[in-house]
């Protein structure tokens, strides 16, 4: 089971514990391994000087292509997990957080892969455009890209 939040306030403890995964596909007692993934704003992007980026999407869009996302992760899974993702909306200054993304499991692999799949699935499907502010006054709007060429098939 994946919750998300999508927020435009500032992303500090974002997800709490563990406690998020009761519930879901991973049993009270079962969680072995919590797996977050943290996604900060650095200075270094496109162009000058990163001061800022501006992540800009409509919630319910991403509430849904989050869900389907989250939905093949799952059956591709090599074991049952649970997450959450916390997005941020808005202008986010560099050393702040955009993205939180926490997964459990019984066994740490599967967090970890579930993390993987699910940030990577965010940076390719989900509708959330990205603007970085520069030092020197200007602002570019970003073509989405993955980190993981083996993942375009998705």
């Amino acid at each position: 089971m994946l919750s998300v939040h999508v927020t435009y306030d500032i992303l500090e403890g974002a997800t709490g514990d563990a406690s998020f995964a009761r519930g879901g596909r991973v049993g009270p007692g079962e969680v072995g391994a919590w797996v977050e993934f943290r996604g900060i704003v650095r200075r270094i992007g496109e162009g000058a000087g990163v001061v800022a980026m501006t992540y800009d999407g409509h919630v319910r869009l991403i509430r849904k292509a989050v869900g389907r996302m989250a939905d093949a992760v799952a059956r591709a899974a090599s074991a049952p997990w649970d997450g959450r993702i916390v997005l941020r909306l808005g202008r986010v200054d560099v050393g702040d957080v955009g993205v939180v993304i926490a997964t459990t499991s019984a066994h740490r692999a599967a967090a970890y892969e579930a993390n993987l799949a699910l940030l990577e699935g965010l940076k390719r499907q989900v509708p959330i455009w990205k603007c970085e502010h520069y030092d020197d006054g200007t602002s570019v709007w970003l073509d989405g890209r993955s980190l993981r060429a083996e993942l375009d098939e998705w």
